[in-house]
C-alpha cells in the first residue's frame, strides 16, 4: 500500500472495473477509481460488526488530499 499523493491519484489509470487505491497512513482510506475516470475518496470501516463504506467526496478538483485525510481519521 503506498502514501496516497496527488501525484499518485492524478497517474491512476481508470480499468474496465471499479477498483481501489489504499493509503498507507490511515486504514481503510483511499481513492476509488471508477472505469469513466471519476475518482473519490473513500473509507471504508466496521461498525457493529458490519463493514460499511462512506465516500467523502470527490479526488478530482475542489477536495484536497490532506483535507479527506482529516476527514477519514476523523470518522474513525
Amino acid at each position: 500500500m503506498p502514501k496516497l499523493t496527488r501525484k499518485l491519484i492524478e497517474a491512476l489509470i481508470p480499468a474496465e472495473a471499479e477498483f481501489c487505491v489504499w493509503d498507507s497512513l490511515v486504514t481503510g482510506f483511499g481513492v476509488r477509481v471508477r472505469p469513466g475516470g471519476g475518482r473519490s475518496y473513500v473509507l471504508f470501516y466496521r461498525l457493529g460488526g458490519r463493514f460499511r463504506k462512506l465516500t467523502l467526496g470527490k479526488a478530482d478538483g475542489g477536495y484536497g488530499l490532506d483535507e479527506a485525510r482529516a476527514r477519514a481519521i476523523e470518522k474513525l
